[in-house]
């Protein structure tokens, strides 16, 4: 099976990214790697609001609003950012959520998840069950 176009670049400028130097911590260098691989420029100027809200160990879990529209009665969709768990952020996929907002024209909430190892499982998903 092919590989859909839209991931070419991303794959041929993975492969083509340098090794990390030696003495990297390999979870930091993972990390840097989602970051840089999800982040592009730009998508629509919409007004946005950064807020917490409670999580489920006491915890407070970040999220963005995205108002894709002032539409009453508009929908609502809530993102959760790839990374497996382990990477990413509302920051690294703030285009992507600027893009879904304003193509759907809703209201999107981002979630920024507890990410492992420092946050065990089920602790990320608890969390996007306490946004949603």
């Amino acid at each position: 099976m092919p590989i859909d176009p839209v991931y070419e670049p991303m794959l041929a400028a993975a492969a083509a990214a340098p090794p990390p130097p030696p003495g990297t911590d390999p979870l930091v260098a993972a990390r840097n790697g989602i970051e840089n691989a999800f982040q592009h420029a730009g998508g629509p100027t919409l007004p946005t609001e950064d807020r917490v809200i409670a999580g489920p160990d006491g915890n407070e879990v970040p999220v963005r609003i995205y108002r894709g529209t002032d539409a009453p009665g508009a929908g609502l969709l809530v993102f959760f950012h790839g990374g497996g768990f382990i990477g990413g952020s509302i920051a690294s996929h703030d285009g992507t959520a600027r893009e879904l907002a304003a193509a759907a024209q809703c209201i999107l909430v981002s979630v920024q998840y507890r990410l492992a190892p420092e946050h065990s499982y089920p602790a990320g998903l608890e969390d996007c069950l306490a946004a949603v």
